[in-house]
């Protein structure tokens, strides 16, 4: 394919997650940052990186190595006059909601945001009524990149043939950051794209608050805590088992209902016994955001993360940063 006939793709936000994860170009075997992906990616080819910050520019323009000579500016309408058809938002948070209704002005065909969406669920909203009135909307996949992968698909298709009796979910390094990657999961999982009121929260870290709810059947628990490592991890529990996702999204653990022995008539869990595939979910995990942009690009296949089912992560941000305010 030559490079006339590639996708034309641009980066909003020269940072950690536009760019410099991957330290700058693809190392033949992983990519974490949107601008690998697209050097990896074979139908994508890197135009442009928009970046307001001086120093930031300077340390894209010095240090990336990829095999594109992107324009690197802090004019955004100097980016969007190159007309790229697939653009990444990965500028600052705050910044996302103009930026993404700036986008829909365009005449892209792709559009590849970063998590959280918005900070504001209104704001969030609003872009998913825009988009749904639009004639020709652009295609929209937000990076909740664990929506790709088989260890949370081998939970979600559990919780879809039966109700978990409770799920349980821990995260660290501060809730709108690390956290929000749960709060997704919790969805995905339960199979919902807008959050109930809270049962119940405890915020005394800000940062990292504990809280609960109900779907249904199902009682949910996420427990945030200040600690100087990730720990992003998920359970289900069962009649019959409980499954989890440990090591921060790594591996799949499954403890099965089994009579006890030292007790006869009552069951316990048996020792949790990793899936056989654990390697491939290591691996899985690894690749999960260029997963994200192949199924972004496959127009012929459904989207694991988007406007919709992102609404309920910004829903449960909303409902928890409101509670921790009165």
């Amino acid at each position: 394919m030559s490079q006339t006939t590639l996708i034309p793709c641009a980066i909003l936000g020269a940072g950690r997650i536009g760019w410099s994860y991957d330290g700058g170009a693809w190392d033949g075997e992983r990519s974490v940052s949107h601008a690998a992906c697209y050097d990896r990616h074979p139908a994508t080819h890197l135009v442009a990186v928009y970046e307001p910050d001086a120093a930031a520019r300077e340390a894209f323009a010095s240090g990336y190595q990829g095999p594109s000579d992107p324009l690197v500016s802090g004019d955004l309408e100097q980016v969007l006059a190159l007309s790229p058809q697939c653009v990444s938002v990965c500028s600052p948070s705050e910044h996302h909601a103009a930026h993404i209704e700036r986008l829909l002005d365009t005449n892209a065909r792709f559009l590849w945001v970063e998590k959280p969406v918005t900070l504001a669920l209104a704001d969030h909203k609003a872009l998913l009524q825009r988009w749904r009135r639009m004639g020709n909307p652009p295609r929209i996949g937000v990076n909740y990149l664990r929506r790709s992968l088989p260890q949370y698909a081998a939970l979600q298709a559990a919780a879809a043939k039966r109700a978990p009796v409770a799920v349980n979910a821990t995260y660290s390094r501060g809730l709108a950051v690390n956290g929000v990657h749960m709060l997704d999961q919790i969805g995905a999982v339960l199979g919902i794209n807008e959050a109930p009121e809270l049962d119940w929260i405890e915020a005394s870290d800000a940062e990292n608050p504990s809280f609960g709810f109900r779907i249904g059947v199902t009682r949910v628990t996420v427990s945030g805590m200040d600690l100087p490592y990730h720990c992003i991890e998920i359970s289900a529990v069962f009649a019959d088992r409980r499954l989890s996702v440990v090591r921060s999204g790594l591996e799949l653990r499954e403890e099965l209902a089994v009579p006890n022995p030292d007790y006869p008539g009552f069951h316990h869990l048996a020792p949790a016994t990793a899936h056989p595939d654990a390697e491939l979910h290591r691996e899985a995990m690894l690749d999960g955001t260029y997963r994200n942009l192949e199924a972004l690009l496959d127009t012929d296949s459904p989207l694991p993360s988007t406007l919709e089912t992102s609404l309920f992560a910004a829903s449960l941000m909303e409902r928890v940063t409101r509670a921790t305010q009165t």
